[in-house]
């Protein structure tokens, strides 16, 4: 087995037992352990069979970003409702972040358009087109090494990948917050005091609209803190430039442009995103210093 075998076998097993700890419904709890377990047991079955023929060993490289993608969605299943002091302090942290940033205008910014107010009107709407590259970022970043770089560099690549990935998703149960935008749209709602976010452009609309349902369709609903879009990120670009020096620093300065277009289109706190950075990097290094 690959390390990055390993690791989804040992991270879906160890959430089907997990759940005998979350407070979730039995029904809820003996689903999404059922799907754990089968979900090791395919990671199993599709290395046994791989030598079978080259589409089976083609579908064994590329497996990962499933396993990455239902290690995301079954701990989303288990969420409990939104701790409340929890979302206090991460939407305190982000307020005093932008206000630092953003001109004072008398009233308590509840959105990060305190600092695109302050910038040119193409800034938000490439932010939110960094964002839309989150999705394909990992798959492309693969891709380019399985061309390009040796074979072992593909076990390398999913085992960083995986590990942060994991280490976002697994809080998903123990740290129930909802994403920034939802607690905000919520507080507009309730207070006068509360500042829309309007984009400036229609560019940034459009490609905010699609953020949001490719988030809706694809999400579940909560936020994962650290932010697993960044961890992943950061740990795909740090193998790439393990291997593939220029075009990897390249690839790192774009993970810091999604870390911040994370935060800035409230897709995620201020904190996600950081701790997500630093996942991501915690994680190829240990790896690197284990191989």
């Amino acid at each position: 087995m690959r390390v990055s075998e390993w690791i989804a076998v040992a991270y879906f097993v160890g959430l089907a037992l997990a759940t005998t700890i979350v407070p979730v419904g039995a029904r809820t709890r003996l689903a999404v352990a059922a799907i754990a377990v089968l979900a090791a047991c395919l990671v199993v079955a599709l290395i046994a069979v791989a030598d079978a023929a080259w589409w089976l060993a083609l579908a064994r490289d590329w497996a990962p970003a499933a396993y990455l993608m239902v290690g995301y969605w079954l701990p989303g299943g288990l969420q409990r409702p939104p701790n409340p002091r929890l979302e206090t302090w991460l939407m305190m942290t982000d307020r005093r972040l932008f206000e630092w940033l953003g001109p004072k205008q008398g009233r308590v910014p509840t959105e990060a358009s305190v600092v695109t107010s302050v910038s040119p009107p193409w800034y938000g709407a490439m932010l939110e087109a960094v964002y839309v590259l989150v999705y394909p970022f990992v798959p492309a970043c693969f891709l380019l090494l399985y061309v390009t770089a040796p074979s072992e560099a593909s076990d390398v690549f999913w085992s960083a990948v995986l590990v942060s990935g994991y280490a976002c998703y697994g809080t998903l149960p123990w740290l129930p917050a909802r994403p920034p935008r939802q607690v905000e749209a919520n507080e507009r709602s309730d207070g006068p005091h509360a500042r829309a976010a309007v984009p400036r452009s229609r560019a940034q609309r459009l490609l905010r609209l699609l953020n949001e349902r490719v988030s809706g369709s694809m999400g579940v609903g909560g936020d994962t803190l650290p932010s697993g879009h960044v961890a992943v990120a950061v740990a795909a670009a740090l193998v790439v430039a393990q291997f593939l020096p220029v075009i990897g620093a390249l690839l790192i300065a774009l993970t810091l442009l999604i870390a911040t277009a994370t935060v800035v289109g409230r897709y995620h706190y201020a904190v996600d995103a950081v701790s997500g950075l630093a996942v991501g990097a915690l994680a190829w290094l240990v790896l690197t210093w284990m191989r």
